[in-house]
């Protein structure tokens, strides 16, 4: 059963616009890990794998604001409430919520535009930021330019996965993940099964 001992909660953060709720499973124990979903996901995909990273981590995964059970705001100019640096400030606020000032963290598709953002904002906070570099799924648009996901100073666009852990100075990207990370490739337009990726940063 996915995410068997793990604790549901409803955890409400800060915001500039209003209080956020956001719907989390946390369990395990041992460093902390914070699981980020993708699009249009929650943190139920990460049910395969929960269990396996529960035996060497305290894993957090929360449901993105607009997400599953997690509080949906009103869209404001700019879009601003629904942005990547309002995610990021959601799942460190979750995270000191929950006694963790400095956390790993894996985050796909969205979730890993949400890793870049926070690794960017908050460097106290996260380790530098590693990418697993996937093929396009077949009849998909090619990725945007950098300059549309974060600014002139974000990492690399990639599709897939997004780590970061303990060690090194920044965000880097490569095509080798640290060994705690997961991710599906997609090919042929349809997912593979989930999978350890080897390697350093």
């Amino acid at each position: 059963m996915a995410f068997e001992g793990f604790a549901l909660s409803q955890i409400t953060v800060p915001d500039p616009a209003g209080d956020v709720s956001l719907r989390v499973r946390h369990g395990g124990s041992g460093p902390p890990l914070l699981l980020l979903h993708g699009y249009p996901e929650t943190h139920m995909m990460w049910g395969k794998i929960a269990d396996d990273l529960a035996k060497d981590f305290t894993v957090v995964a929360p449901d993105l604001r607009g997400y599953g059970e997690s509080s949906k705001p009103a869209a404001n100019e700019g879009h601003e409430s629904y942005s990547k640096r309002a995610m990021a400030r959601d799942a460190v606020a979750l995270m000191e919520h929950l006694g963790f000032a400095r956390f790993d963290l894996a985050g796909h598709d969205r979730g890993g535009r949400v890793g870049y953002r926070l690794a960017l904002d908050y460097p106290q906070a996260a380790p530098p930021t590693t990418s697993q570099r996937t093929r396009p799924i077949a009849g998909r648009p090619r990725s945007p330019p950098r300059s549309r996901c974060c600014g002139a100073r974000a990492a690399p666009w990639r599709r897939g996965t997004t780590c970061s852990r303990s060690g090194g100075s920044g965000p880097t990207t490569s095509r080798a993940t640290p060994s705690t990370a997961a991710t599906s490739s997609p090919r042929n337009g349809r997912r593979r099964p989930w999978r350890r990726f080897e390697g350093s940063s």
